[in-house]
């Protein structure tokens, strides 16, 4: 009798691919089917009438805290996937903003920027040795691509002025690498390891 597999029974490549698919399901949803007011933010910057299209309004499907809070819905399935769990890891920064913005705004129930912060503090806490300093660099080059293109393409942020979104971009690099200074593999805890044995 056919028998499905758990899905950490599956390789990691197929578990991350499987993650993938939800999150862009989720976000295709998002951008094509659920109405542009589901988007607490948007909801509170332009009303309950907003639609997708209207003027000053972000492109869903270009924004990265959508693609964030898909993620966080995929990791739900498998919470020990490292690309995942890197690639959400560096939401932590921006998420954080927003949260501030959200508390000026009154927005506590902005659960598109709480649920994948809330699971931001719970890989950090609890899933510490799946994420890598030296996969860093791969993800800063990522997400400043990504950044860029969709700012300079007027997809999203457009009331962000040039000299915010730069100063963003690099609080973003700096504070992200901060992070990943409290990683297992990280440059710092191999100089102090190395100051303890020589120390012994």
């Amino acid at each position: 009798m056919f028998k499905l597999k758990r899905i950490s029974e599956y390789s990691l490549r197929t578990i991350t691919i499987i993650q993938i698919i939800i999150a862009t399901v989720i976000t295709l949803l998002f951008q094509f089917v659920f109405p542009l007011n589901w988007q607490p933010f948007d909801r509170a910057l332009h009303g309950p009438n907003v639609q997708h299209g209207d003027p000053g309004t972000s492109v869903v499907i270009s924004t990265l805290s959508q693609w964030f809070f898909s993620f966080a819905i995929a990791w739900l399935i498998y919470r020990d996937n490292p690309y995942i769990n890197n690639f959400l890891i560096y939401s932590l920064v921006p998420l954080i903003n927003v949260l501030v913005m959200d508390i000026f705004l009154l927005l506590f129930w902005d659960y598109i920027h709480f649920i994948p912060l809330a699971i931001d503090f719970y890989i950090l806490f609890k899933k510490r040795e799946t994420l890598f300093q030296k996969w860093f660099p791969y993800y800063l080059v990522f997400f400043s691509s990504w950044y860029c293109v969709v700012y300079f393409l007027r997809l999203t942020y457009l009331d962000m002025p040039l000299n915010l979104f730069i100063a963003n971009w690099i609080a973003m690099g700096l504070i992200g690498f901060g992070i990943s200074c409290i990683f297992e593999d990280s440059i710092v805890k191999s100089y102090l390891k190395k100051k303890k044995d020589k120390n012994k």
